[in-house]
């Protein structure tokens, strides 16, 4: 991933260390003879006026953009995992646990989404489109046998957490924004009830552990009662594991330090495991980047997370570090420099690049997941899709949704559109999205339906 600088400072030495690859071809032509031409022209360079300095930034740059956009054609083998954790939708959790997914399976039936070519947003940055409301979206079940039977059609997209005989579901109360509502429906898709716009997170028993629109309060629903309760203000969701959620607090202050906290549904036994200091995690050059903790497992009585910062318009990734504290927030340490997600296994071997029970993908387009103690491919680029990028078409895989020895994923084909771009940040519009099931065991995928969208 290529990394953005803040400061003049660090785009100096990004030019320098350009300026040391192109020397070579610039001494061909030199008559001048000196025995380091390399530390004779650096110096040289230094010295230089700023619009010469901001010349040989801009052409970089573009060398820089152009070797990035080949590179993404370029797909031999399984290559390094350096992509984020793979979502189904922004922040909720995808795997195989049947209370929370996409496609979740109760009493031996599957429920899940059908769409139209209308329930897509079709313009977007980097082909992030998103489910806008749509009244003739389906809710499916389906059982054993593959029977199909429609159970409720309307406004809906997203995951499916089933819980005291309730369906909890997502909507979008917008064609044009993101406007989104919680809703529930009884499992026969009658006696529908809304909430609000909330995110839910997590299931544990009969409770629902959700956030805010603005994602800085945490709130316990019980699912019986309905009762909401507020668990913490002025917080970041992290990680729940059984009755402890964590947590960062004062979300928006964390310029020079982070702490990382727990709390039982309950609110009881609230602690504050540690306070990460910048130095802490190797980015004190990143002097206005705040800190976030992005990744939390927890194996017995040991909370593992990678905590870092985020630079550049773009908020790419600076790096950071993996650390672990005990669950009472004794012997914290720093285990070394980390990516954001990983993931640790039962016998302690600690997996970088995805999240436990979480699809993710690589720089060549394979998604992964690791469960049960191993690393498993779910989908081969090239094989089960085909993933292309060019001046003329971009295909990538969204979607991905794993439910123990299925797959379900869709393949969006988009073609650049400059009147949507913003910036370097290109713009693409959807010309159809199709929608894929692969049996596990036998390797076969096959296709479920396509949405085509029409000029």
């Amino acid at each position: 991933m290529r990394k953005y600088y803040d400061n003049r400072h660090g785009k100096r030495i990004y030019v320098c260390f350009i300026a040391i690859l192109l020397l070579p071809i610039f001494g061909c032509t030199s008559t001048v003879a000196t025995r380091n031409p390399h530390v004779s022209a650096l110096q040289k360079a230094d010295t230089q006026s700023d619009s010469f300095f901001d010349w040989l930034l801009t052409v970089c740059s573009k060398l820089n953009e152009l070797l990035a956009e080949q590179g993404r054609t370029v797909y031999e083998g399984e290559g390094a995992v350096r992509m984020q954790t793979f979502h189904m939708h922004k922040k909720i959790l995808t795997g195989f646990d049947d209370t929370g997914s996409a496609h979740p399976a109760y009493a031996n039936e599957t429920y899940a989404w059908e769409y139209t070519r209308d329930s897509l947003k079709t313009d977007a940055l980097y082909a992030n489109y998103y489910y806008i409301k749509c009244d003739d979206n389906q809710l499916v079940r389906t059982d054993a046998a593959g029977k199909r039977t429609v159970i409720y059609q309307g406004n809906g997209y997203g995951n499916i957490w089933i819980v005291n005989q309730r369906m909890y579901l997502y909507r979008n109360n917008s064609r044009e924004n993101k406007e989104r509502e919680l809703f529930s429906l009884t499992m026969q898709g009658k006696d529908e009830h809304t909430y609000g716009d909330y995110t839910v997170h997590a299931v544990y028993d009969k409770y629902l552990i959700l956030t805010n629109s603005e994602e800085s309060e945490i709130y316990v629903m019980n699912t019986e009662t309905e009762d909401m309760q507020l668990l913490e203000k002025d917080a970041q969701y992290l990680y729940t594991d059984g009755d402890t959620v964590y947590f960062t607090e004062n979300p928006k202050d964390t310029g020079d330090h982070i702490v990382l906290a727990s709390v039982k549904l309950d609110a009881t036994e609230r602690h504050r495991l540690t306070d990460v200091k910048k130095e802490d995690v190797h980015q004190t050059v990143q002097t206005n980047a705040p800190l976030f903790i992005n990744c939390v497992q927890v194996v017995q009585d040991t909370v593992y997370f990678s905590c870092g910062t985020y630079g550049g318009s773009a908020s790419v990734y600076q790096g950071g570090v993996l650390a672990k504290v005990n669950k009472d927030g004794s012997n914290f340490k720093v285990l070394g420099e980390a990516p954001i997600n990983f993931a640790v296994f039962e016998t302690g071997e600690i997996m970088k690049y995805g999240r436990i029970n979480q699809p993710f993908q690589d720089d060549n387009g394979n998604i992964w997941m690791y469960r049960n103690n191993t690393r498993e491919k779910l989908i081969a680029n090239g094989k089960d899709y085909h993933r292309r990028s060019s001046n003329d078409e971009y295909v990538d895989i969204r979607n991905v949704d794993v439910q123990k020895g299925v797959v379900y994923y869709s393949v969006n084909h988009s073609v650049p559109d400059e009147s949507i771009s913003v910036g370097w940040r290109r713009g693409y519009r959807l010309q159809s999205s199709v929608y894929y099931r692969k049996n596990l065991k036998t390797g076969k995928s096959e296709k479920l339906y396509e949405l085509a969208v029409e000029e």
